[in-house]
């Protein structure tokens, strides 16, 4: 996979000669998206799972425990991953926090832990990332998973709004680190089969199907997919963005 930049004034970074495999940080791997993601990687990266703990089966190359809440524990999760692997090329902020319950019920206690898996580390990640491509002389590619909450809101409000916020970060982050050749998209998934989307009370199951117009939740390699275009050369005059991949909310 390249990732090819030439931008006026600015060195061009180190290109993946043909078969060699970059470095490839998912985090949230033991869920539906996460295992879709990595299994479509394999081909092209050496990949590394981020989660709790190692699910069984997992198909990552390599494999760290994190707790993604603790924001101390983040810069040596990357300082481990680069002293194995190098520099990372990609980077798949796919890890997320969801509680369901009625907003009367929402604690502040949840709240904070919504945002420090779904905002806080997708913003430190990128920074961490970002920086260690930059001293590499490399260009690479970040895709963060949003959610169609995030645009339209949700019975959820903690998790509607964390995943808003994902969306402004990548539009943000992209405008800040375009010139160093590094790429920063979303993807924004409607309902899609997952434990999550297990989760989800009969009522607004019908209420998502009601306003679908392909009348279908989403399989987990539909947004793999997705990811994987944003992470590729296909998409290398593509940043900031968030594609919506939710059958036509």
């Amino acid at each position: 996979m390249l990732f090819i930049y030439r931008l006026v004034g600015q060195k061009q970074g180190c290109i993946m000669s043909a078969g060699e495999k970059g470095v490839a940080i998912v985090t949230g791997v033991n869920g539906a998206l996460g295992k879709a993601v990595v299994v479509a990687l394999q081909d092209t990266h050496v990949v590394i799972g981020v989660d709790l703990a190692r699910a069984e089966g997992c198909a990552c190359d390599d494999f760290e425990p994190c707790d993604l809440s603790d924001a101390a524990a983040l810069g040596p999760l990357i300082e481990r991953i680069v002293t194995r692997h190098g520099a990372p090329r990609l980077l798949i902020n796919n890890a997320a926090y969801y509680q369901a319950g009625p907003f009367l019920d929402l604690s502040a206690e949840q709240i904070d832990l919504t945002f420090a898996v779904n905002v806080r580390a997708v913003i430190v990640l990128t920074q961490l990332v970002a920086k260690r491509m930059i001293a590499a002389g490399v260009t690479g590619a970040i895709v963060n998973t949003a959610s169609h909450a995030g645009r339209d809101g949700s019975p959820t409000i903690d998790y509607a709004a964390s995943k808003a916020a994902v969306i402004n970060v990548t539009r943000t982050t992209a405008r800040e680190l375009a010139p160093y050749g590094i790429r920063v998209n979303a993807v924004a998934p409607g309902v899609f089969r997952s434990s999550m989307s297990a989760r989800i009370t009969p009522e607004n199951h019908d209420r998502m199907m009601a306003i679908t117009p392909m009348k279908r939740i989403g399989e987990p390699e539909e947004i793999a997919a997705a990811i994987v275009f944003l992470a590729s050369a296909q998409s290398s005059y593509i940043t900031g963005t968030t594609i919506d991949v939710n059958g036509g909310i």
